[in-house]
């Protein structure tokens, strides 16, 4: 992964968790903070991306010779204008939790939190289908939700899917500068004002057809993966199209945003919906 991101201009550093670090969540936040702070001391808008293959476990206790994954998304989120892009190549990667921090942290999972995946080194590892990826993407502009779309569109029948969330932020993360398909103006940030995150987001897809397609567009839905699930609320049926209501999560909005139209109408918090 490193000789590829090399080439595309980023400045590679590995670390290696030894066994013998008694404290090695300590050990490895230094090191991030120690590459963050002279982006954020640039006061630029600056790309990190954490690229993690290794064994990953849930644990409840916070023993010492852990690395938790709250230590790390903290020294991410205190990075200011640093976008970052964490890549957990190991069984349970998406059980990382998110976060309400505005600080843009998208993350890219090998499997669910209770899956379990292949060493980095399989053919079918998530490593493997994000690298051949970036190999076919060193061309033209490249987004992390385009990165994960064409790694899961290379995933085996019995591998696990991959899973993309938004940890923190609702901005688009561009890996590769470039044209690519993805349209950042169709992601509007959380309405100004609130006073509690939103959870989920309304928008309505048009539909040219006739009226069977919003019974259609629900199967599929059925089908798809959960961290692209969205629940339809309506449908204006006319003659020649349909107009659909749905909601979903962020992490949805983004994923369906980057390879069709929707409008956005309106964000919910908690039980209430706040139009804009």
């Amino acid at each position: 992964m490193d000789g590829m991101l090399k080439e595309l201009g980023f400045e590679c550093v590995t670390f290696v968790i030894k066994n013998d670090d008694q404290t090695p969540a300590w050990t490895l936040s230094r090191e991030i903070l120690s590459l963050l702070d002279p982006q954020v001391k640039a006061s630029l808008p600056s790309l990190f991306c954490c690229y993690y293959a290794g064994h990953g476990d849930i644990s409840d206790s916070s023993l010492r010779e852990e690395i938790s994954w709250h230590n790390i998304a903290g020294v991410l989120e205190s990075a200011k204008l640093v976008d970052s892009l964490v890549i957990l190549d190991c069984c349970h990667a998406a059980a990382a939790r998110r976060s309400n921090s505005m600080t843009n942290i998208h993350i890219i999972a090998a499997c669910g939190a209770r899956d379990m995946t292949a060493g980095r080194s399989s053919p079918v590892s998530l490593s493997q289908r994000l690298s051949r990826s970036l190999r076919h993407s060193r061309s033209r502009g490249l987004t992390t939700v385009d990165w994960f779309l064409q790694a899961e569109a290379k995933k085996p029948e019995n591998a696990p899917h991959a899973v993309f969330e938004t940890f923190s932020g609702t901005d688009m993360i561009s890996v590769i500068e470039g044209k690519t398909k993805f349209c950042p103006s169709r992601i509007p940030r959380p309405v100004s004002g609130l006073s509690q995150a939103p959870q989920d987001v309304f928008a309505w897809l048009t539909l040219e057809g006739p009226g069977d397609t919003a019974s259609d567009l629900e199967k599929v839905i059925r089908s798809l993966p959960r961290n692209v699930k969205a629940e339809v609320w309506g449908a204006d049926i006319s003659d020649a199209s349909t107009l659909i209501e749905l909601r979903m999560s962020w992490e949805a909005w983004i994923l369906w945003t980057s390879v069709v139209h929707l409008e956005f109408r309106g964000v919910v918090l908690g039980v209430n919906l706040h139009w804009q």
